[in-house]
């Protein structure tokens, strides 16, 4: 999105505002898209949200876009003071609650120079967010190039890793949270048994935030041989680095899996409760295994969320139509099929 909007005005400034720190400043960080981080923290005082939106309104925008899942409505309302921008807004198609209803109806009423766009359902986040585009630029979207939506500086890995060959396993999600899209730490434990008997001589470099190396001690995922625990020990740059010179990826519907996949590494994701119409890994070198049980795709369109799921299902339960023997062979495939392409070592 931010690439056809500099391609179709050169030159302009983009300030992109943020209420979570998600690592989106991370990923743009060495890329050529050269953007302004604005934070207005979803726990500020009220008081302290309006300063910030008001100083936002002195740079008189020309236009503010507000993508489905950016837009909380304290910052919806908040369109009514860029009374001189031009708005693009995501309008979801589901009916909702009868506040729902009416706050979207007032809205569409009282904002003026305002374009709503439909959410259209089983659309990836990357179109949906080109969608918003549809009425200013000149040519017709069809794709977006994947190689070049993640920058980063390629650093020295060596000192982390021990050797040339490894597969990268992200086994936690949602930085040591309750999560219902994880697969079963016992299931990553038989999974890296049985890559240490059909390939020996290749190590299992694990990856994940700050939260989750608690859960990888006490697992015991972290103290198995072979093994490199780089769980919350690695910058985004080094993330890059690790997954890039990977002879796989393996990931839950997370940052890493987007990371792996915009890098275009061999990448199996994993996916279960999660809206895979939305998120799903769109490179070519990018495979996925679904866990379809009666919660599969449950979160599709938002219509619940992960701390919901996880208190409707058992611990593990939504990912577990997901088997060690399905991973194991779809891995293995990949492996062999990037190294008889030349695209990996043998």
């Amino acid at each position: 999105m931010l690439k056809l909007l500099l391609k179709q005005f050169p030159g302009i400034q983009i300030d992109l505002i943020f209420g979570n720190r998600w690592g989106a400043e991370k990923v743009l960080e060495h890329s050529e898209l050269k953007c302004n981080f604005v934070w207005i923290q979803v726990d500020e005082t009220v008081l302290s949200k309006a300063m910030r939106l008001l100083s936002l309104r002195k740079k008189k925008y020309d236009h503010v876009f507000c993508p489905f899942d950016s837009s909380p409505t304290w910052f919806l309302a908040s369109l009514c003071l860029f009374t001189k921008s031009d708005k693009t807004i995501h309008l979801p198609l589901s009916r909702g609650s009868l506040s729902t209803r009416l706050f979207w109806l007032i809205l569409r009423n009282l904002l003026p120079n305002s374009r709503f766009i439909p959410i259209l359902e089983k659309r990836s986040e990357s179109l949906l967010n080109i969608d918003l585009l549809t009425d200013i630029i000149d040519e017709p979207v069809c794709g977006f190039d994947l190689l070049t939506t993640v920058g980063y500086v390629n650093e020295d890995i060596r000192d982390l890793i021990r050797g040339k060959r490894y597969i990268v396993i992200q086994p936690f999600a949602r930085n040591g949270m309750e999560t219902p899209k994880s697969w079963s730490p016992a299931n990553f434990l038989s999974l890296i048994d049985e890559y240490q008997k059909k390939i020996p001589n290749i190590r299992i470099v694990l990856v994940g935030d700050k939260g989750d190396f608690n859960h990888c001690v006490a697992s015991g995922i972290g103290s198995l041989k072979n093994v490199t625990n780089l769980i919350g020990e690695t910058n985004f740059n080094q993330l890059c680095s690790v997954l890039k010179q990977a002879q796989l990826v393996i990931a839950h519907d997370s940052g890493v899996m987007h990371v792996a996949n915009a890098l275009q590494v061999p990448l199996l994701a994993l996916y279960g409760p999660t809206d895979y119409h939305r998120t799903r890994p769109m490179a070519p070198t990018s495979e996925v295994l679904h866990s379809k049980n009666e919660s599969w795709g449950e979160m599709r369109g938002f219509k619940i969320s992960e701390d919901e799921l996880t208190r409707k299902y058992p611990p593990y339960y939504c990912m577990s139509s997901i088997s060690v023997e399905q991973v194991l062979s779809k891995s293995l495939a990949m492996i062999n099929s990037t190294a008889a392409s030349g695209n990996r070592l043998k």
